[in-house]
C-alpha cells in the first residue's frame, strides 16, 4: 500500500511564483496543454490573479486558478 501524502494547500495572489508553478505544471501537462500561446496567457494571468497551490512539501503539485463563469458575469 502507498504511503499517504500530506498535501497543504495555500492561496496565492498573483505573483512570479504562482507564475512559475503555473507554466512548470502545464509543461508537465503537454496532452491538456499543448497550446504554447494559449499558455502564455495562463502564465500572464498568474503573476495577476489569485490561485490555490497543493504543495507536497516544499514542492509544488498542483495549482487552480479560480475562474468565474455564469450567468452573473455574462454580459
Amino acid at each position: 500500500m502507498d504511503e499517504a501524502v500530506a498535501y497543504r494547500i495555500a492561496r496565492v495572489t498573483g505573483s512570479a511564483e504562482l507564475a512559475e508553478v503555473t507554466a512548470r505544471l502545464l509543461d508537465q501537462l503537454p496532452s491538456w496543454f499543448g497550446m504554447p500561446e494559449a499558455n502564455v496567457g495562463y502564465v500572464e494571468a498568474a503573476k495577476r490573479l489569485p490561485g490555490l497551490v497543493a504543495y507536497a512539501g516544499a514542492e509544488a503539485v498542483r495549482w487552480r486558478r479560480p475562474t468565474t463563469c455564469g450567468r452573473a458575469t455574462r454580459a
